[in-house]
């Protein structure tokens, strides 16, 4: 069976495919498609240089096949089905020929993809980083200052230092993010300038040359709020346990509006101030308080009224008032 599996391209003998030409159909000698036939090949595995294939014959064709290389045979064999190895970015071309007569043939093709390459990235190793400032021109308030550093085609930012105004050095270590925030604090009182120095060192121990910036912080506005004063007045001052007592007042300043909340206070002597409860001044800023002795036990108290102020009114205490139940 070797010595006839040789030509069956070429020929009428039974051979395994020897060429990727079958000749004309109308020639003497040259094998016509058969009826029905068909050869397949089917990627079994791949590696980073070659992929494996198995091979099936149906229909007619079904005795020998071989995988072609352009003109170049690589692999065949006698029997329906078989396996080849081939390497990977080229097409190959599968014949399968019937080993009888009428002979036929049939044909696919495979064309096993390359493995990408990953760009060579060209690492600029000689280079410095760049750091640059978001410093501005001045400040009121605390002066918040980010530092941030590039190293571009180099292997990356490694330290990040600054100084305030020739202080020591801060050295921050680069992680993830190549950048690094500082604040320079406002004075009590006016406006004082500042020069802050810096740089950064890459992976590669490149040191860029130093930089400054120079700013001005200025100490935030003072804020002022009107006074406020709270009169109280309990009525009557001495009561009976069931009874009540009525406190009342008057807020200002007058442009003070409607509704400003008021609590009114109370302590037994020597006990803590507890509260009683909350009230609302009234257009004309006055407000007033019951309260019901219930069952409160007999003795001294004091009562006083309290506004907690808020950023245009300061906060303020009534003169406290004592009274007495019986």
């Amino acid at each position: 069976m070797a010595a006839c599996l040789l030509g069956i391209f070429a020929t009428t003998a039974s051979a395994t495919p020897a060429s990727t030409s079958r000749c004309d159909s109308s020639s003497s000698g040259c094998h016509a498609a058969g009826s029905g036939a068909t050869v397949v090949a089917s990627l079994v595995s791949k590696s980073s240089t070659a992929a494996t294939y198995n091979v099936a014959m149906t229909g007619s064709a079904g005795s020998v096949w071989a995988v072609f290389d352009g003109a170049n045979r690589l692999a065949g064999g006698t029997a329906a089905s078989g396996t080849f190895v081939v390497d990977l970015g080229k097409t190959y071309n599968v014949f399968a020929v019937n080993g009888s007569s009428p002979f036929s043939y049939a044909t696919t093709s495979v064309s096993p993809a390359a493995p990408s390459v990953e760009p060579t990235v060209s690492l600029d190793e000689t280079i410095p980083p760049v750091t640059t400032s978001d410093a501005k021109a001045s400040y009121v308030g605390a002066a918040a200052v980010k530092l941030m550093a590039s190293d571009g085609a180099g292997r990356g930012v490694a330290y990040i230092y600054y100084s305030v105004d020739g202080a020591r050095v801060h050295l921050f270590t680069v992680g993830m993010v190549a950048q690094t925030s500082f604040t320079v604090p406002a004075p009590l009182i006016g406006t004082a300038s500042h020069t802050i120095e810096f740089w950064s060192q890459d992976m590669a121990g490149n040191v860029e040359a130093h930089k400054s910036a120079t700013f001005t912080v200025t100490a935030p506005p003072v804020l002022t709020v009107a006074t406020t004063a709270l009169s109280f007045k309990a009525t009557p001052t001495t009561s009976y346990s069931g009874h009540k007592f009525v406190f009342t007042g008057k807020i200002s300043p007058s442009s003070m509006a409607s509704g400003t909340r008021i609590t009114i206070w109370m302590r037994k002597s020597g006990q803590p101030w507890r509260k009683l409860g909350t009230v609302y001044s009234n257009g004309s800023d006055n407000y007033s308080y019951t309260l019901y002795n219930g069952s409160r036990a007999h003795g001294t108290y004091y009562v006083r009224a309290k506004y907690a102020g808020n950023s245009v009114y300061a906060s303020s205490y009534s003169p406290y008032k004592k009274v007495y139940i019986k």
